[in-house]
């Protein structure tokens, strides 16, 4: 153990969860960007970014994903003249927002410390008041509140917002080739509902990120079984022949995209819960909930 070390250990602690001495300060207050307050003393952060972690930001990602997707294939279904050939230009949306926040989150990582590297260092995250030092600033005879608010998870908080503003600025800069490409009125919708959206998903963030990071897992499930029901109940509410309804699904792009999202909305949690321990096991929940839905579907009551 350093002399430093042992010299800031037999300072006296500082009151409050958060609050620690700086280098060779000797008050109390907020720890600087990247470290974090052990006992009274702000060290760095240096642990590595767990899985954990990781799939807490793609869950992230998949938000603003879903929305771009959902958006977008919600304006397409007031059209109902829709030839496969346009179809499938449009198609080249839902590829390009996905293409967008992979190149988003990969910048991301490459943005924090270690710069240059995707394995970047984190603090580590003990409990849910991690993301709300705000509210545990404590107050020092009675009488003064010390400040002791900063980004104690960092950078898993500002990571998000940096996510989405490289994501935003990504979406201006290659969806007007887009549009002079294909020329579709709706290629202009998706862009205007994303300036909409982004800033709802930074607020939803900041205020709820605690709750999300403690429970995405659970929720991500949930909501890719309760999406995946609601899916195909409305494609095949009026339908009633199995064969034709198969048809219906095979024949119509959209359905490929919610079936891929619906895929990738359940590995995403099941690989939260699990760690990876057995991956041919969550292959199979991932890629069995759909065809078994539609293998049972004439069982169903509409």
């Amino acid at each position: 153990m350093s002399t430093y070390f042992i010299q800031q250990q037999q300072k006296s602690p500082c009151p409050g969860k958060y609050c620690g001495i700086q280098d060779n300060s000797t008050t109390c207050g907020a720890c600087t960007r990247g470290y974090r307050s052990e006992n009274g003393i702000c060290l760095p952060c240096e642990d590595s970014l767990s899985l954990y972690n990781v799939m807490y930001l793609c869950f992230m990602t998949l938000l603003a994903l879903i929305c771009h997707w959902g958006f977008f294939t919600y304006s397409l279904r007031k059209q109902k003249d829709l030839s496969l050939y346009i179809l499938i230009r449009l198609s080249t949306v839902y590829v390009l927002s996905f293409v967008e926040l992979s190149i988003a989150f990969l910048l991301t990582l490459l943005v924090f410390p270690p710069y240059g590297k995707l394995n970047i260092h984190v603090c580590q995250i003990k409990m849910l008041s991690d993301f709300y030092p705000v509210f545990y600033n404590p107050v020092v005879n009675y009488t003064k509140k010390l400040r002791c608010s900063y980004e104690v998870v960092y950078p898993l908080q500002s990571a998000v917002f940096v996510l989405y503003i490289f994501a935003t600025l990504l979406m201006l800069l290659l969806r007007p080739f887009l549009i002079f490409v294909l020329y579709q009125k709706n290629v202009y919708h998706s862009i205007y509902t994303a300036l909409h959206f982004y800033p709802c998903l930074m607020i939803f963030h900041a205020i709820a990120a605690g709750l999300i990071y403690f429970s995405f897992p659970i929720l991500t499930i949930v909501s890719a079984i309760i999406f995946n029901a609601v899916h195909f109940t409305h494609v095949g509410h009026t339908q009633q022949k199995w064969f034709k309804f198969v048809r219906l699904l095979r024949g119509d792009v959209r359905n490929w995209i919610c079936y891929c999202l619906h895929v990738i909305l359940l590995l995403c949690g099941l690989i939260s819960l699990t760690k990876l321990e057995s991956l041919k096991v969550l292959l199979a929940f991932a890629f069995v909930p759909a065809p078994l839905y539609i293998l049972l579907w004439k069982f169903a009551e509409y």
